[in-house]
């Protein structure tokens, strides 16, 4: 009697035509129900895998384990990546297959179905890792195509139990209540000026209209490599207002200069790694007008631009804060 044979090799299943006598014929149900089985297990053992070596802290590094179904050659040496995007909640990393010039031995170029990388951290929360993994696309195309994508959840713990976000507005302390008196700087008390001598830059809800978030944290918790503490040295008498600074040796620089004490806060914001903010975090820029003698800072670039077309001398990136209007 002819009928087929099923042969599983690693995962694949063989179909093989043979005749003997006397045997049984397999039920077609059951057949295909063993086709179905097999198929599952194959694509089963080709799914590939992310995972964080250790569990996430926001703004710690750590190490990200990527397991793919496929083998495929890269360069340790030369930059992973091809592109790295956060938005929405989701990291979206591409790496490449491109291999540096040869300047090494050609056995410098790794195979395999296991790469690993570092995140400089990310926010607290349920967060979407995607890694897209790409080989040469061929002469038609840009030289690059996605090969196989792997997606996974991770949930970032605070830092600290008791860190949460704070916010901080820009307004005129007017301690007279007098229009114009006074000097513009940070709060992260938003006040009516009739019941506590404020004004404020921004309008609308205090919960859109803001200057920057920054964390709040206690005397006892330590600070993430990514974060940097805020101080701030009044400016000298008769000049109303506040310079604020992550530099603790400028801040006590400052204070002996202006005859003013140094205060330390207990808030934290991010801090620039050559030029670079953390993960999920915008640039908060400062800006100085030599003639009002006021520092201004703000989040946003289009702000920092019309200052800086209105007579403010810019300072460049001070340091960063959770990303505003999406910038």
């Amino acid at each position: 009697m002819n009928f087929f044979s099923l042969y599983p090799h690693g995962g694949a299943v063989s179909l093989v035509w043979s005749r003997r006598r006397n045997t049984a014929t397999l039920p077609a149900a059951v057949l295909f129900a063993w086709l179905a089985l097999t198929a599952g297990l194959a694509h089963a053992q080709a799914t590939g895998t992310i995972r964080a070596s250790t569990p996430p802290v926001e703004y710690t590094p750590f190490e990200v384990v990527v397991q793919t179904s496929g083998s495929y050659c890269f360069d340790p040496v030369f930059p992973l990546f091809g592109d790295v995007l956060y938005a929405a909640d989701t990291l979206s990393v591409v790496l490449t297959h491109v291999i540096s010039p040869k300047q090494r031995p050609d056995d410098a170029r790794v195979c395999g179905q296991q790469r690993k990388f570092m995140l400089p951290g990310l926010p607290r929360g349920r967060q979407s890792i995607k890694v897209d993994i790409t080989s040469y696309g061929g002469s038609n195309s840009t030289g690059a195509r996605v090969v196989e994508t792997l997606t996974t959840s991770v949930d970032v713990a605070p830092f600290a139990a008791s860190a949460s976000l704070i916010t901080f507005w820009t307004g005129l302390y007017s301690p007279s209540m007098v229009l114009g008196e006074g000097g513009i700087q940070l709060s992260s008390g938003r006040f009516t000026m009739f019941a506590n001598g404020w004004d404020w830059l921004e309008v609308g809800s205090p919960d859109t209209g803001y200057t920057f978030k920054a964390f709040a944290f206690a005397a006892e918790d330590r600070l993430p490599e990514a974060l940097a503490r805020l101080y701030y040295v009044r400016y000298p008498t008769g000049y109303p207002g506040a310079f604020y600074t992550v530099d603790k040796a400028m801040s006590l620089r400052l204070a002996g200069e202006w005859g003013q004490p140094v205060f330390e806060t207990l808030t934290a914001v991010g801090r620039l790694n050559q030029g670079a903010c953390p993960l999920g975090m915008s640039s908060v820029y400062q800006a100085f007008h030599p003639l009002a003698i006021s520092h201004r800072w703000t989040q946003s670039r289009a702000v920092y631009a019309a200052l800086l077309a209105n007579g403010y001398q810019g300072d460049g990136p001070s340091w960063c804060a959770p990303a505003l209007r999406g910038e």
